[in-house]
C-alpha cells in the first residue's frame, strides 16, 4: 500500500498525515443501496489507526463522498481532531501512543465531534462501554465498508441537518432553508442559489474550519462544476453582501490561508 502526504499544517516525519491510494480490492463503486442523500453529503473524516489495511476502506468511502485522512498515532489523531477541520474521526480501540479512551477524554474537554471506535469486541457490554466513554458509536474489526457509511451517514444526518421547519442561525443570521431566503437581523439579504448554498454549508459548521475541496463538494453536485477560485470569488461577494447588511458582519467569514473558511460560531 502507498501512502501520500495530504492536508496542512505539515507533521512531522515520524507522525505524517496519510490517504491511500487506490489498490485495494475493496468495491469502490457508489452503493446505490445505501441513497442518494448519502452521496449528496462531503465529509471529512479521520482515521486513527496504524492498519495500512484500511486504505481500501478509505477508496469505498470517497467513492461515496467521504474523504479520509489516517494517522497511526493518537496524539497526533488528538490534535488533528481538535483542529476543526474534521466531521468525525474513526479510532482505533488500541491506538498507538494514546489509546482511544484516554483520546476520548481529551477530545469531549474541547469538542463534540463524532467519533466511532473500532474494536476487535463489539458485543452490547462493550458498546454501552463505549458510549459511556464518549464514543458516538463502535464498531468491530474487519470493517463492513457498507455499515461503516450507513453509520457515518446517520452521525452526519444528526450533526447537520436542521430540524425540519427551522432556520438556520449563527449570530444575527438566519437562512431559511424552504424558501431560499437570507437575513442579517430584519434586513434580508439577495443571496444567488449558488451563494446562498455555500454560506448554509458554512452556517452548519460554524466555527469549524471548511476546507475548500468540501465546499466544492457540497455546492458543485447542485450547480455547474465549479473551481476553488469560483468559490473564492463567491466568498468575496457575501462577505460584501453580509457587511452591507450589518456593519462588519462580513467579517464573520474567515480564511484559513491554504485551507478554506471558517464562519464565526458566535453572535
Amino acid at each position: 500500500m502507498t501512502f501520500e502526504s495530504r492536508g496542512a499544517p505539515t507533521p512531522s516525519a515520524d507522525h505524517r498525515v496519510v490517504r491511500s491510494t487506490r489498490s485495494t480490492r475493496v468495491p469502490s463503486a457508489p452503493d446505490p443501496e445505501i441513497g442518494t442523500s448519502a452521496r449528496s453529503v462531503m465529509a471529512e473524516v479521520l482515521v486513527v489507526d496504524a492498519d495500512k489495511t484500511l486504505g481500501g476502506l478509505s477508496t469505498y468511502l470517497l467513492d461515496n463522498a467521504v474523504s479520509c485522512e489516517q494517522v497511526p498515532d493518537g496524539s497526533v489523531g488528538l490534535q488533528r481532531l481538535l483542529g476543526g477541520v474534521y466531521d468525525a474521526g474513526l479510532v482505533n480501540a488500541d491506538a498507538a501512543g494514546l489509546d482511544a479512551r484516554e483520546l476520548l477524554q481529551r477530545l469531549r474537554e474541547k469538542s463534540n465531534v463524532p467519533v466511532i471506535v473500532l474494536t476487535a469486541r463489539n458485543t452490547a457490554a462493550v458498546r454501552a462501554d463505549w458510549l459511556d466513554a464518549g464514543a458516538d458509536d463502535s464498531l468491530s474489526k474487519p470493517v463492513s465498508p457498507r455499515e461503516l457509511l450507513a453509520r457515518l451517514r446517520a452521525i452526519l444526518r444528526r450533526r447537520h441537518a436542521p430540524v425540519r421547519g427551522e432556520d438556520l442561525r449563527a449570530g444575527p443570521l438566519a437562512l431559511d432553508l424552504s424558501t431560499g431566503l437570507a437575513q442579517v437581523g430584519p434586513q434580508r439579504i439577495a443571496l444567488t442559489p449558488l451563494e446562498f448554498n455555500l454560506l448554509a454549508a458554512l452556517v452548519r459548521r460554524a466555527g469549524r474550519v471548511v476546507r475548500r475541496t468540501s465546499l466544492l463538494s457540497l455546492v458543485g453536485r447542485q450547480h455547474a462544476p465549479i473551481g476553488e477560485r469560483t468559490v473564492d470569488v463567491h466568498i468575496a461577494r457575501l462577505r460584501k453582501k453580509l457587511g452591507a447588511a450589518e456593519r462588519g458582519f462580513g467579517k464573520c467569514i474567515g480564511t484559513v490561508r491554504g485551507v478554506g473558511y471558517v464562519l464565526a460560531a458566535g453572535p
